[in-house]
């Protein structure tokens, strides 16, 4: 008994498979370019802090710079002791406390440019009546990643 036909695969399982190895060699490409250029998984943005005081005795720390425009909601705050220890009742979401006008918790946040974006120049003014001096300022975006971490005087 002869076959007529001498070929291994028949032509469309190996265009199929043809398509298949090239689809999958682009992805691992894409994958392996997307690392180099910094396009992967991203962190939480990252921001820098200038401490003074206003001139009616808050504590301002001012944002000098930010490695992202991030908006407001993404960000909750907390005050922590020298020790590390987040102080109850003092940790809730920017948004919250958006407002020059609107102090919670002895904590505002002052939108420069009312863009609803943590950019420079925004700036956080605390009463330090309420927290005083060895505490820290921490924000925190979605991911769960501190951004900022500002010592109070």
């Amino acid at each position: 008994m002869r076959f007529k036909n001498n070929e291994a695969v028949s032509p469309v399982i190996g265009v199929i498979l043809m398509v298949a190895i090239t689809v999958l060699l682009a992805a691992v490409v894409y994958i392996w370019v997307s690392s180099l250029i910094g396009g992967g998984v991203k962190g939480s943005p990252v921001a820098s802090y200038t401490l003074t005081t206003a001139a009616n005795g808050n504590y301002r720390v001012i944002l000098s710079s930010a490695s992202e425009k991030k908006s407001v909601r993404g960000y909750t705050f907390l005050i922590e002791d020298a020790n590390g220890v987040a102080v109850s009742g003092l940790r809730g979401t920017v948004d919250e406390i958006y407002s020059i006008s609107i102090t919670v918790k002895g904590i505002t946040f002052c939108d420069n440019d009312a863009d609803g974006m943590l950019t420079t120049t925004d700036f956080f003014e605390i009463d330090p009546a309420v927290i005083g001096p060895g505490y820290h300022l921490k924000l925190q975006y979605v991911t769960g990643d501190i951004s900022l971490d500002a010592a109070l005087f």
